[in-house]
């Protein structure tokens, strides 16, 4: 007999868990243990299970929007074999109920690739966020720069946001401060790597003028530098309550 449950995870079910993940998306071992180190919380993830094995599950990170508590919901994934089966839909439609029980007022998500904003669409989530992605070569002079911690990024950040942007706190830079370093100069906050040579921003805020002289200063070949703007369509939105979308959405942690 087949028993299906639609709960919180248990923490003895987190190899479980490691083990979709990887196999849903192919990210590292470290990677994989950085989010579970960082940002995994029992109570902010859901799994359908069949005879207590997880074959649907996803995660969120609580953010703030207008100071009304948002959920981001992160690597959605179904185990291979029950894939196409209406898992994920039925996942998010609990989960989506869920949230609202406990008084979120909507749900933000970055889709993996283009054909998922179809899918999502069709679970309730509207486009409403663009960014735009710059590739840019150093030119001009040295400028300041330094590297900041987690705790100034997110002060300063907040300089660049308005009243009807994301913010992201908490576990959020806990698990980005896993993947990049922070910077700060006059007029721009930055998050980035940099990796053989090339730098890769997940998000800049302040004068874009400016990036040249960031990838020049860094001692970068190449930058590839995430923005605000409006070329390419980047998160979803679905308002649990009389909320008005987000204008902006920029920690992505893809």
């Amino acid at each position: 007999m087949m028993i299906m449950n639609i709960k919180n995870p248990q923490i003895s079910q987190i190899p479980e868990l490691k083990n979709i993940w990887q196999n849903a998306f192919g990210d590292s071992g470290e990677f994989i243990n950085s989010f579970f180190n960082t940002a995994f919380c029992p109570q902010r993830c859901r799994c359908i299970t069949e005879n207590e094995k997880i074959i649907s599950v996803l995660y969120w990170f609580n953010c703030y929007l207008n100071k009304q508590k948002i959920a981001y919901i992160y690597a959605v994934a179904t185990v291979k074999e029950q894939q196409n089966k209406g898992y994920s839909s039925l996942l998010l439609k609990n989960t989506l109920n869920h949230l609202k029980q406990n008084r979120y007022a909507g749900a933000v998500l970055v889709p993996g690739s283009e054909s998922l904003f179809d899918f999502y669409e069709k679970q309730g989530f509207k486009t409403a966020c663009f960014i735009t992605e710059n590739e840019v070569m150093p030119q001009g002079q040295k400028i300041t720069i330094n590297k900041i911690d987690k705790n100034n990024f997110t002060a300063f950040r907040k300089q660049f946001l308005k009243s009807q942007d994301v913010i992201q706190e908490d576990e959020n830079l806990n698990f980005l401060e896993t993947q990049v370093d922070f910077y700060a100069g006059e007029n721009f906050v930055m998050a980035a790597n940099i990796t053989d040579g090339v730098l890769n921003a997940v998000e800049f805020l302040g004068d874009t003028n400016l990036l040249p002289q960031i990838v020049f200063t860094l001692g970068c070949k190449k930058g590839y530098i995430r923005t605000k703007g409006n070329a390419k369509p980047f998160a979803m939105f679905c308002p649990l309550t009389k909320i008005k979308s987000p204008n902006y959405f920029g920690l992505a942690f893809d």
